[in-house]
This record gives structure tokens, sequence and C-alpha cells, in this order.
């Protein structure tokens, strides 16, 4: 690959994070999380895909083509056969701020309640004591704010901090952006990596289209946002319809699973 098209492919993956920072960051997900999983799925993917013969890559070339260290490689390797992997069980900071909170019998009232604490440090257990616990060095003036943008924390008319919930997502907000990643932004991704792949040949590419709308005022777009969520409605469940009913073969003889996604962007 040249050194343009390799800076043009960084320059649309750089685009196409923004996004994904965006609803990670929303929704309390720390980048040192995003990082430690970014590195799995390359080991895994590198582990997997890449391998001669159809055997699994070995550790070396698998730091030569992700550019881990060996021992980093090895580790997530290790990981990853046991099915422990590090993500399912290492909080973020401001995660683990909740559950210290939520649990430590330092922050807790006789009845085993979360205590409301003072902002400032006193010497008690005030939440700048929490903040240094947790975070080190970072100001506890930055971590409230976040806590407040997040929902997790509130304030009282005498500036004592609530404990409002003890997770960074809601159940609710968790389980819509887990499914709008594993059954939207995975299946047109999975699409991408496979036309994109130079071993595939023109007539075995999967359909991928994207229509986009010249200018417009902005009671035009919202007519036409009404109108396209009531036509892509119909289309779903058309199609939904349409791969029940074509399901011919015996059940025995079905390994395969085959979908199409809809989406409105602007």
């Amino acid at each position: 690959m040249g050194e343009n098209a390799r800076h043009r492919i960084l320059a649309a993956c750089y685009k196409l994070m923004l996004p994904v920072a965006r609803a990670l960051l929303t929704n309390g997900i720390s980048y040192l999380e995003f990082d430690e999983m970014c590195r799995q799925a390359f080991v895994q993917t590198a582990s997997r895909e890449f391998g001669v013969r159809r055997r699994e890559t070995n550790t070396s070339r698998i730091a030569a083509m992700t550019g881990l260290p060996r021992k980093q490689v090895h580790e997530i390797k290790k990981n990853l056969q046991s099915g422990d992997l590090e993500s399912s069980d290492r909080l973020s900071p401001l995660a683990d701020l909740l559950q210290r909170w939520a649990t430590s019998v330092d922050y807790q009232d006789h009845n085993g309640q979360p205590v409301m604490l003072k902002t400032q440090d006193d010497g008690t257990n005030s939440f700048a004591r929490l903040v240094r616990t947790c975070m080190g060095d970072v100001p506890p003036g930055a971590v409230k704010a976040e806590l407040l943008r997040l929902g997790a924390i509130s304030v009282s008319a005498d500036d004592l901090l609530n404990l409002k919930r003890r997770s960074l997502i809601p159940e609710d907000v968790g389980t819509r952006l887990e499914s709008a990643i594993v059954y939207s932004l995975r299946g047109l991704a999975n699409t991408i990596a496979h036309n994109c792949d130079p071993n595939i040949g023109e007539s075995d590419r999967l359909f991928e289209r994207f229509v986009e709308s010249p200018s417009m005022s902005d009671s035009d777009a919202s007519r036409f946002k009404t109108l396209l969520r009531s036509r892509l409605t119909e289309i779903t469940e058309e199609l939904d319809s349409l791969l029940a009913a074509d399901a011919r073969t015996d059940e025995a003889d079905r390994n395969r699973r085959v979908g199409i996604g809809l989406y409105y962007t602007e």
C-alpha cells in the first residue's frame, strides 16, 4: 500500500472514530478501556485471519503485523484462549470511583448506604479524597463536572454530593448502544472489510450503497425525516418477512445468517 493511500485510510478512520468517540464518551466509556479492547481485537484478527494454511498466526508474526510487543501479544492471546479478557473485569477510573463510593465501608453510613460527600478535602472521607484514591492528580472539580454530565451524581442545596447510581451507563441506554454496535455498526464494518479485501472478486462483493441529499432547508429536512421514518419502517418489515419466508432448506442445513441495515443520518 502506498503512503498516500495509507494516509487517506487513516484520515477516513479518524472521521469514523469521531462519532464512535462521541457515543463512548457520552456513555462513560474511557479511552483506556477502548484502547485495551482495540489491542485485543487486533491480536484476535491477526491470529485467526492471517495464519498460513488455516493455522493460527504465531506470536512473532502478530507482533510484526500489529506493532505490539511480543510479550503483550502472548498475554492477550492467552486471555483470548481462556476467555478471560482484561476488559471484562477492569473498571475505568470513573467506574471504579462510583463502585468504591457505593461499596467501601469508608464511604457508607451505619445502614450500609453511600454517604453524601463534601467536595473539598477537609481531612474526612471527602469527594476530593475519593478522587485522589481512584484517579490520582485529576482535579476533583473536573471529575464532579463529568459525573454530573453523566447523571451519576447530584448536588444538594448545601453543596453535598449525592450518589444517584452505581454505574456510569443507565441500563436502558447501555442496551440501546450495545444493540446499535452489534446489529448496525458491526454489520456495516464486516461488509466494508469484506468488500475491501483485495482477494475478493467483484462478483463476490456484498451490496453496499449510500445516498445523500443535496442541500435543503431545515423545514424540508424535518419533513423528509418524518416521511423517511415511515418508509424505512415499511421496508424493514417487508425485508423481515422476506428473510423469514425464504428459509427453504431443512433446519439442519442452516449454518449462515444474513442481514440488511438501513439508517438515517444528517
